[in-house]
């Protein structure tokens, strides 16, 4: 077996672990309250954060960028990262609770259109930066669905202030490179 699919294989594995069990530690929270002690406030900000579909989308961007040498190869790899984390997240499920009977296999579906989406767009993101502008509507998306509410709480605000840094520092990354791209052209 080849390093790139080695590497590939413990990608999926690891970010599907992260991803399905933050996201079921994450529809499992609590209340939560005022008064949390700091570690329990970081977890319940990396669950949050991690639930996200934006995050889910960047989960699957990521194979079909370094891993993908074409573009079907990213499609695949990107469904395959994708059925993995939501597989995970059925198990972690049913281990804890009775996720397979609750939800019917009902995300398969959308976590292989999502994948397949994500893994073409982090390839076309490895020839053309400016294919990583699509997250920024996802970030938005993102803000929307969690409405002004979320900016109530402190957990809430700090998910959503992530989620503005990451706007940001794509922004920022986006225009220096086009700025690179025109001081090339010019000289």
């Amino acid at each position: 077996m080849s390093n790139k699919f080695r590497g590939f294989i413990l990608y999926t594995l690891i970010a599907g672990i992260l991803a399905g069990g933050f996201s079921f530690g994450s529809d499992h929270l609590p209340y939560v309250g005022k008064n949390i002690p700091f570690v329990y406030s970081v977890y319940v900000y990396l669950v949050v954060t991690i639930n996200s579909l934006a995050f889910w989308f960047v989960l699957s961007m990521i194979p079909g960028f370094v891993y993908a040498v074409n573009l079907k190869e990213s499609i695949i790899f990107g469904c395959i990262a994708a059925v993995t984390a939501i597989t995970f997240y059925l198990v972690i499920g049913e281990y804890f609770g009775d996720m397979f009977r609750t939800y019917n296999y009902n995300w398969y579906v959308p976590s292989a259109l999502g994948g397949m989406i994500g893994g073409a767009a982090g390839y076309f993101a490895k020839r053309n930066k400016d294919v990583l502008l699509i997250l920024i509507p996802g970030f938005l998306l993102q803000l929307l669905r969690n409405g002004t509410d979320s900016w109530n709480n402190g957990i809430g605000m700090a998910h959503n202030l992530t989620i503005c840094i990451m706007i940001l520092i794509l922004s920022i990354y986006i225009i220096r490179i086009r700025m690179n791209k025109s001081h090339e052209t010019e000289s």
